[in-house]
């Protein structure tokens, strides 16, 4: 199994604790877990505000009733949100219900309001410049993000030991005057008790490539030959063509309607350097200089924005420049290129990348011998919903599309026992991310390139998928190396 389908099962699971490892002092915690009772249905809050009772809990222009009977009559008040235990659930099961409250909605509200206006402009001014239809859009957007960070917090302290991601019910949505909002949400939990994994028990032998000279020439070969110069094209009727860079700007539009990212100037492709998506290197081959074109383009199902997953845009394309590729023939032009002072140079440094590319081959080898030992080693039942999510997973990649419904379940259950399996030996061993863990690793794929920094930062801004997809991929990196530390493996060149 490779790493990034360890990734997709964690995120199958649950979110992790992406908070900073700093545990609050005691009066804080106390505060925070501090009941507050509501049996009373008139009584006031310390603001002097009308407090109902969790029996009847006022959200929009209706009463709450659903289920109330079984709802506790502790309700803890988090600040933007209350919650409230069901004391009455299936076994196997945690159940609770929030509220989030009208006021959190708001504070979003204000924000965006203020971020898009004019400098000057009064918080009241700004909020009645946003149509009805953005309104709904920042209100739903608000509570969508917040429920899965409440989630996080219930799991964490109350200890939960859940078994796959909580179904959440709504009770009462906001509506257009009223942007409280309450939800039920349940949890299942693990029925048996998942193993924790002993790695100094397991034993591994695993090959560690070497490189030949045969792949060494081939590879020096292979460098030589892609060093290429770009040539000014002035001819409008030069076509461009693979190994081109093209200087483009544009315009993307999806439904009619601009997108965030739709649209740039001044971007520089390389043809055939999988740099933009398909549709749209495929769009840009043949261009010519100064030509304008319209390219469709359909984002595909894996693609990085889930946002933009599935979806179709029309893009206006003008090229403002195409850079001809040219092969280099001169010896100087060679070693200039690749700074290298002679060709032992190049041959020195050539090695030492085929040794990375095969170090790494041997981490994606001992990754899957790793973790095939570990599956085969632990045994209990898997809870039949994670396995389930799973194969809706796995049946949404198109690899698996002509495979049997058996062999699918089949793997799903071996993907969803993995999963437990390293989230618990994380919590063993207390190994978390953090958000100095989801920070570096932004700015490590910025590669410090500050415009692309900051295009990064404002697609994982408020986009809390993307955010817990990072997280678990740090946290499966974290366990395997912890993992690969204490797993006797005889590894022979």
């Amino acid at each position: 199994m490779m790493k990034n389908d360890t990734d997709q099962q964690l995120h199958s699971v649950m979110e992790p604790n992406n908070d900073e490892s700093v545990e609050p002092s005691k009066s804080s915690e106390e505060e925070m877990l501090s009941g507050v009772d509501f049996s009373k249905s008139s009584e006031k809050s310390d603001d002097g505000q009308d407090v109902h009772s969790s029996q009847e809990s006022l959200v929009g222009d209706e009463l709450v009733e659903k289920d109330s009977s079984y709802l506790s009559d502790q309700v803890v008040d988090k600040g933007d949100y209350t919650v409230t235990e069901y004391l009455e659930v299936e076994k196997g099961y945690k159940k609770y219900r929030i509220f989030i409250k009208e006021s959190k909605v708001q504070a979003d509200i204000d924000a965006y309001a203020m971020s898009s206006s004019k400098k000057g402009f009064r918080k009241e001014s700004a909020r009645r410049s946003i149509s009805v239809d953005l309104m709904r859009s920042i209100v739903a957007s608000s509570i969508q993000q917040s429920i899965p960070k409440i989630c996080s917090e219930i799991v964490q302290e109350e200890s939960l030991d859940i078994s796959s991601q909580p179904d959440v019910e709504i009770v009462q949505g906001p509506t257009d005057n009223n942007y409280n909002a309450t939800y039920d949400i349940l949890f299942e939990l693990n029925a048996d008790q998942v193993p924790i994994i002993e790695p100094g028990d397991i034993t591994l032998n695993v090959t560690k490539g070497e490189v030949t000279d045969e792949e060494l020439k081939e590879y020096v070969k292979e460098v030589i030959r892609s060093i290429r110069k770009k040539e000014e094209v002035v001819d409008d009727q030069y076509q461009a063509k693979v190994e081109d860079e093209l200087i483009i700007n544009f315009d993307g539009k999806i439904n009619n309607k601009r997108f965030k990212g739709g649209m740039a100037q001044n971007v520089h492709v390389t043809l055939g350097k999988q740099q933009v998506i398909k549709d749209m290197e495929d769009g840009l081959l043949g261009m010519q200089v100064g030509q304008e074109k319209d390219i469709c383009v359909a984002f595909p199902d894996d693609y990085h924005n889930p946002l933009l997953r599935k979806k179709k845009a029309l893009f206006r394309v003008s090229v403002l420049r195409v850079l001809k590729s040219l092969p280099v023939t001169e010896d100087s032009e060679v070693l200039s290129s690749l700074k290298c002072k002679d060709h032992q140079e190049v041959s020195d440094n050539a090695k030492k990348v085929l040794e990375h590319r095969k170090q790494m081959e041997f981490e994606d080898i001992l990754r899957e011998s790793i973790y095939n030992a570990i599956k085969d080693k632990y045994d209990f039942n898997v809870p039949e919903s994670l396995i389930d999510s799973e194969v809706g997973r796995i049946k949404l990649d198109s690899a698996f599309r002509d495979v049997s419904d058996e062999m699918i379940r089949e793997k799903a259950i071996g993907n969803a026992k993995l999963s437990l399996l390293l989230l618990h030996y994380a919590k063993s061993q207390d190994i978390k991310t953090s958000q100095e863990d989801v920070m570096r690793r932004v700015f490590e794929m910025s590669g410090n390139d500050d415009q692309k920094l900051e295009k990064i930062v404002s697609l994982y801004k408020d986009n809390q998928e993307m955010i817990m997809q990072l997280s678990n991929q740090i946290l499966e990196e974290k366990v395997f190396k912890d993992l690969k530390s204490k797993v006797n493996v005889n590894s022979e060149l």
